[in-house]
């Protein structure tokens, strides 16, 4: 038919790897071609794989599931590991403030925690929508409502005569574990979702 626009699945591929919202999500490839050139457009890590037709129905539904197991696995271990750098973070902050340091190295550190959390948030935050997480607006809110503290935080810091105090960090620190018991129900969920995809 004249008007249509037809694409064959390497420009497909080179497509969804050049799309911000794509690029990242494992292929599962269907091909009647042994000696396909898909590997080679696309980084092999994007690749689950490669089932040649006529294929199993079988073997195409435990790719899936696999896949979606696995990424569902890196996705906790990730959050895991942003929790302990953040809690690091926090550590450094007290003792910064033990120490009495200057306003620069302070904020330089409230900064990169800033930063680091605001990474951590988006990170999570992106990954709830996927997967109509229940409880999404509350953890936005509370996500938000640490950021603003924060943010005033580094405010009062470098627009104030006086080293950050103690108190000011246990009060970071307070909310920070909060939101990671917040998370613990997060997690929670994400591995009955992991659950349930293996019936």
């Amino acid at each position: 038919m004249s008007g249509q626009i037809r694409i064959g699945g390497n420009q497909l591929l080179q497509l969804l790897g050049k799309k911000s919202g794509w690029c990242d999500i494992p292929k599962i490839i269907l091909t009647s071609a042994k000696n396909s050139a898909i590997p080679k457009q696309l980084p092999i890590s994007q690749i689950e794989a490669i089932i040649l037709k006529p294929y199993d129905p079988r073997r195409f539904m435990e790719e899936i599931y696999g896949s979606l197991s696995k990424h569902l696995d890196s996705h906790i271990q990730e959050i895991n590991h942003q929790h302990i750098h953040l809690a690091s973070l926090i550590q450094e902050l007290a003792t910064i403030s033990s120490k009495a340091s200057d306003r620069y190295t302070t904020h330089q550190k409230l900064k990169e925690f800033l930063e680091f959390t605001s990474h951590h948030f988006a990170f999570e935050e992106k990954f709830m929508c996927q997967h109509n997480y229940p409880d999404f607006a509350t953890h936005h809110q509370n996500h938000n409502q640490l950021l603003t503290e924060t943010n005033t935080l580094v405010s009062e810091i470098v627009n104030g005569s006086q080293p950050i105090q103690p108190k000011t960090v246990d009060l970071l620190k307070r909310d920070f574990f909060d939101d990671v018991s917040d998370d613990e129900r997060y997690i929670t969920f994400l591995k009955k979702v992991r659950t349930d995809l293996m019936r």
